[in-house]
């Protein structure tokens, strides 16, 4: 059997739900660095990294870019600290329906699972883990890497090919989530999407982005597995 590596988002693929506690990260971590009130409200933040997020919102505050980058990383620390430190209060959030039952059998196939999200490391890892869902996932590329999400993918690949020693081929790699941006990463990389509506975006507006196949929810279990099991 040849080895397949599968990447999930996790905010509108694993979670549903909107985390008002993240959301409030942003607004503590702005606030304490550069004194402006924000909330990720403000922009279209759906599918974008945690890392592009920041530049944009303090872009629209007259902040520019050549200020933020030499405080991003104290800005990385007060938005996780408030999250842990708040991770109880996030009470909006919850697993997709029939996720981990996909998680599972994705898993006892012996597919190498990672998680590839725009969140923060540790916000990330925080909120799957109110579900216990980091068991599946041994490794992930974050936010926190970069403000492009086509390079979070190639880290993710990088990091598989290193802990796996395994070469995969570009069609044995899938990317699942909910966003266009999740499909034009894959896309710009050459490798499968699987794109799921179960986010902010209908299945017909997924569809206008060519993914390689598109699902309405993870009901659709057994069409999701037979189309990972035979590209």
């Amino acid at each position: 059997m040849k080895q397949k590596l599968i990447l999930f988002d996790i905010d509108g693929t694993l979670l549903k739900g909107q985390s008002k506690i993240h959301f409030n990260s942003f607004s503590e971590a702005l606030k304490k660095v550069f004194g402006i009130n924000t909330s990720p409200a403000e922009i279209d933040h759906d599918g974008k990294t945690d890392t592009r997020i920041i530049f944009e919102l303090s872009k629209k505050h007259g902040i520019p870019r050549e200020k933020v980058l030499p405080k991003i990383k104290e800005i990385y620390k007060i938005m996780s600290d408030f999250y842990k430190n708040n991770t109880s209060l996030d009470t909006n959030i919850e697993p997709n329906g029939d996720v981990e039952k996909l998680l599972s059998i994705l898993k006892n196939k012996g597919y190498i699972l990672g998680l590839l999200t725009g969140n923060l490391e540790n916000i990330g890892r925080a909120k799957i883990g109110k579900f216990d869902l980091n068991k599946y996932f041994s490794f992930g590329s974050f936010g926190g890497i970069s403000e492009i999400r086509s390079e979070l993918l190639e880290n993710a690949i990088e990091q598989a090919k290193s802990k796996f020693k395994i070469n995969f081929e570009k069609e044995d790699i899938f990317v699942i989530g909910d966003t266009r941006f999740d499909v034009e990463c894959g896309k710009k990389l050459g490798v499968k999407t699987i794109a799921i509506a179960t986010g902010k975006y209908s299945l017909e507006e997924l569809k206008k982005y060519n993914p390689d196949y598109a699902f309405k929810d993870f009901s659709e279990i057994d069409k999701i597995v037979k189309f990972i099991e035979k590209t």
